[in-house]
């Protein structure tokens, strides 16, 4: 109070309240987009990440060597954090892929790259199915117009909240609610 009332105290505590307001700001962010926070190049390998999952309709992919070295520490990141998984070759310095292993990771991709009216209509769809009734998430997704990979988030997603099963046949893609 008694600096407010001296004009280069009141600068300084306008300037230490400026500070705090930037640093709040700041840990919002954080809050809202914990990810992007982990390391400044995630949102851009994020972005190549998508870009190759639409390409491919594939959560496996595979980079120039180029690419590993520029983004060696964001993808440390994301491996510590279990977001990727790294497919290795003995002798080999970089990965020979890479895959998008967590559901949620994945719908952070999505939030980001994707168009959210699809997204909401794949949830919804998920969502809204009858108890018994099995999705097939190919189908879905190509109707969509959405990756595969993304179809398979979803589902796992609403598995793991105990909401259904999915199919564990190889190369195959189902859903069905039980709750």
């Amino acid at each position: 109070m008694a600096g407010v009332s001296f004009p280069v105290s009141f600068a300084y505590i306008q300037l230490l309240n400026d500070l705090d307001a930037e640093k709040f700001s700041e840990r919002i962010k954080k809050l809202e987009d914990p990810i992007s926070f982990l390391h400044d190049d995630i949102p851009a390998i994020s972005e190549a990440f998508y870009a190759e999952i639409r390409r491919t309709n594939y959560d496996n992919l595979k980079f120039e060597d180029v690419f590993y070295e520029k983004f060696s520490r964001p993808i440390a990141v994301l491996k510590s954090k279990g977001f990727i998984v790294c497919a290795h070759a003995l002798g080999r310095r970089h990965p020979l892929s890479i895959r998008v292993s967590d559901a949620t990771y994945i719908m952070y991709l999505c939030e980001l790259f994707e168009d959210s009216e699809k997204m909401e209509k794949l949830v919804k769809i998920v969502d809204d199915c009858k108890i018994g009734e099995w999705l097939d998430g190919k189908i879905i997704a190509k109707n969509l117009e959405l990756p595969i990979p993304v179809a398979a988030a979803v589902f796992d997603i609403f598995e793991e909240k105990g909401y259904g099963i999915g199919s564990d046949q190889i190369d195959v893609l189902k859903y069905c609610r039980n709750a």
